[in-house]
């Protein structure tokens, strides 16, 4: 399911571009800061995202936008 939802995502954002500026992994648990340029030209937002990981899959992702 995250593999076709990102699938997408990318599809409609072929100029996305990230970059993790630092990682956290507590357990099962990956937290990244990243920055994010959606389309060139476009301003680069910060946003921080946890994973869950279940089985060696991620099981879930929650995205938390940073204000600027």
């Amino acid at each position: 399911q995250v593999r076709e939802t990102f699938g997408n995502f990318f599809k409609k954002n072929p100029d996305l571009h990230c970059t993790i500026e630092d990682r956290i992994v507590s357990g099962n648990t990956v937290i990244y800061h990243e920055k994010v340029q959606f389309r060139k030209g476009q301003p680069i937002l910060g946003f921080v995202v946890m994973y869950k990981v279940l089985n060696g899959k991620i099981s879930e992702v929650y995205f938390l936008k940073r204000p600027e």
